[in-house]
């Protein structure tokens, strides 16, 4: 309303109209008379503000209580939390009826490898220079230098390939036949997977790291059930641990057209590697 002003919650009214009054007489244009000279904040000095709650005390009109527009709003309102209490109710009713219609296997122990020793009867060393189909660098092999057995369990350990064998770093780029076929070792049917020529003009290069790969084919097999493993998986630039279950028998045709399951899967670099380090593992399923 006009000639009525609203008390300041952040300072002392009187204080605010003593200070108006003495201000204007004053000309906008700087007059030299006397008077009071008002303050500026860039003096120094502080100002004290006292904080008023404008919150209503006392008894006060309440409209919207007796508006029916409201009431018909906060009806509407309960419903939709009925509902949705009753949407959980439900949601949560059939997550328990569908965990309790899980059937509970009694499961036969196939297999409980503690590793003290490494078993022929139940492990196979795949040797192999292909890369397993997926581009590697290793050639693996049965070597005691890439894995063996202690106290800790199974290690899986790689090796340069030119100090671990004669084999020199111009051979391993260019002019070095090495043929498992010849020696019997290759554990592959597949030429390719066993023999490999290094030559610089075509781009093959005799796999410069040697490493393991092991496997229960033929020996140990599960169609349904489940498989718990404890691993150390290892850190270093661009080594890739892998634990996989792979068919038994080759029905659509070799890796990977018979399928693979990857339980784990994960890089040796550190955790601030752009497509995820020692720090993300991954699972896949192929068919």
């Amino acid at each position: 309303m006009a000639g009525k002003s609203s008390p300041s919650p952040f300072g002392d009214n009187n204080a605010i109209s003593s200070e108006t009054s003495s201000i204007a007489p004053h000309s906008r244009h700087g007059s030299e008379g006397t008077g009071t000279t008002p303050r500026h904040r860039d003096s120094g000095e502080k100002e004290k503000h006292q904080y008023r709650s404008y919150r209503l005390i006392g008894e006060y009109e309440q409209p919207w209580i007796k508006d029916k527009r409201m009431k018909k709003t906060r009806y509407n309102n309960l419903i939709v939390y009925i509902f949705m209490f009753i949407g959980f109710g439900v949601a949560g009713y059939i997550c328990f009826s569908a965990t309790q219609s899980v059937p509970k296997h009694d499961y036969c122990l196939i297999l409980d490898e503690t590793f003290k020793t490494l078993d022929p009867n139940i492990w196979n060393h795949e040797v192999q220079v292909d890369g397993y189909g997926t581009g590697s660098f290793d050639w693996t092999t049965s070597s005691p230098e890439n894995s063996f057995v202690d106290a800790e369990g199974l290690h899986i350990v790689p090796t340069l390939t030119n100090q671990s064998t004669p084999i020199t770093n111009e051979q391993i780029s260019n002019g070095f036949t090495v043929n498992l076929t010849a020696d019997g070792s290759c554990t592959s049917t597949t030429p390719f997977n066993c023999v490999i020529r290094s030559n610089n003009t075509l781009g093959y290069t005799i796999p410069p790291v040697r490493s393991a790969r092991l496997n229960t084919k033929g020996k140990k097999t599960i169609r349904y059930g489940k498989v718990e493993i404890t691993a150390k998986m290892p850190a270093g630039d661009w080594l890739w641990p892998a634990l996989w279950l792979v068919p038994q028998d080759d029905v659509y045709g070799g890796w990977p057209r018979s399928g693979e399951i990857d339980i784990a899967e994960v890089r040796g670099n550190s955790p601030s590697y752009p497509l995820g380090g020692r720090d993300t593992y991954t699972s896949t399923i192929h068919w």
